[in-house]
């Protein structure tokens, strides 16, 4: 050891050469594993986002086509007001991910509502106040394009979210020749 001057009273320059680069290796080694870290920390939570993502799309879709199914009332059994035949489409389909159901067709200015209770497995003419207003909400937004003061897309589901905690979703059902006969949820 005394050879490389390690034990004599002052370094020898070939020792600074040797340790400086170590040094500057080691600082670089603890840096970019520091960063690293912080990386691995946010592919970690976008993964996890992602993949939350993928999820939430597959429930929905999977909700999306159970309600289609449900939903899928043809538009001369709702324009004759053929509610007993309504209620038998409720029963013959799967509608486990329902809590109440609803027909409603457009009579003039009237608004002709039926609604069915899955777990009883009957239609009735009133229901919770609150599934009320949202049915009166979506065939008003109806009657508006009926008149053509709204230019509303009918083609799809749409679903009211005032209130988080019963979500609605529910159908505009229209005839041949486009026109509004009412709408179910």
């Amino acid at each position: 050891m005394h050879r490389f001057g390690l034990f004599r009273g002052r370094w020898r320059p070939d020792v600074a050469v040797v340790l400086v680069p170590l040094l500057a290796i080691l600082v670089l080694q603890y840096l970019s594993s520091r960063r690293l870290a912080e990386v691995e920390l946010i592919a970690h939570q976008t993964t996890i986002a992602r993949y939350l993502d993928a999820v939430t799309a597959d429930v929905r879709q999977v909700y999306e086509d159970a309600a289609r199914k449900m939903l899928d009332i043809p538009a001369d059994v709702l324009a004759a007001k053929r509610f007993d035949d309504i209620g038998r489409h409720f029963d013959a389909v799967d509608t486990s991910a329902a809590r109440l159901l609803f027909a409603a067709t457009l009579d003039g200015c009237l608004c002709l509502t039926r609604y069915y209770d899955p777990t009883a497995g009957t239609m009735s003419i009133g229901a919770e106040p609150d599934v009320e207003v949202v049915v009166l909400r979506a065939s008003t937004l109806l009657r508006l394009r009926q008149q053509q003061w709204l230019d509303l897309d009918v083609s799809g589901l749409d679903v009211d979210e005032a209130d988080p905690a019963n979500r609605v979703v529910y159908r505009f059902v229209t005839g041949a020749g486009g026109n509004a006969i009412g709408l179910v949820g």
